[in-house]
């Protein structure tokens, strides 16, 4: 940037005629690049609303349970009879929206479990895998005020996969990925991988697969909850 700077700097001391007038039409250039790029956002902003406004939850919710359905059926025209019931899932954030946008009740919320399973001195909220993906993929949008259940889950469940893979010699960042094995149709693999605890259904075995997305977001987790450093791999105590 310094050697761009001198250049450009350089350039206008050279001008034949005035310097003053070319750095005024430089700045005029770039004042119209500006407004094209603000029209570009406005666009991008106005077409997600409309994608936003155009979503709809209620026909996913089954009304009896009260809980969204994993998906619609289309050529039976039927909801699917399983749903997701938990709320430490991924599936949260989609029931936020949904309640957010008036399209189910807030009751719905409530409706969704909050089974606990002991974590060193605490307690953390019971996930279907416990992968990461599940616990930390909300946080990208929604906050966990500090001190609540999420907040302190999310905390636990990550100090938890970093002890379990140093007391194994194996990474942590562990989550459901794909992974090199491949079907008939050659098609790469995909399953979920975590550390063995008590969940309805058991995520495979923790292995050297690291997904980098996992990775990051308990990075991102270690320092907001205790100032940790990105860079470090091994728990605060």
């Amino acid at each position: 940037m310094p050697d761009r700077c001198t250049a450009a700097l350089a350039e206008l001391a050279g001008s034949a005629e005035n310097p003053a007038a070319a750095l005024g039409e430089r700045l005029e250039r770039a004042s119209d690049a500006c407004g094209a790029l603000v029209q570009r956002l406005l666009t991008l902003s106005r077409q997600a609303h409309e994608l936003f406004d155009a979503m709809e939850y209620g026909f996913l919710l089954d009304p009896t349970r009260n809980l969204l359905t994993i998906g619609y059926l289309v050529q039976e025209g039927d909801p699917d009879r399983n749903c997701y019931d938990l709320l430490a899932s991924e599936a949260r954030l989609g029931s936020f929206v949904a309640i957010a946008k008036g399209d189910i009740p807030a009751s719905h919320w409530f409706q969704l479990g909050r089974a606990m399973t002991p974590i060193e001195q605490g307690s953390a909220l019971i996930s279907w895998s416990g992968s990461m993906f599940e616990y930390l993929m909300p946080a990208l949008v929604m906050s966990s005020p500090p001190g609540s259940l999420l907040e302190q889950t999310n905390r636990l469940v990550v100090r938890r996969q970093v002890r379990y893979g140093a007391t194994r010699g194996v990474p942590w960042g562990v989550s459901e990925s794909a992974f090199n094995a491949r079907d008939h149709n050659l098609n790469y693999q995909y399953t979920n991988f975590g550390v063995p605890s008590r969940t309805p259904r058991q995520a495979a075995p923790m292995q050297k697969r690291v997904a980098p997305c996992a990775r990051a977001r308990c990075a991102a987790c270690m320092i907001s909850s205790t100032g940790m450093s990105s860079s470090r791999s091994t728990p605060v105590e």
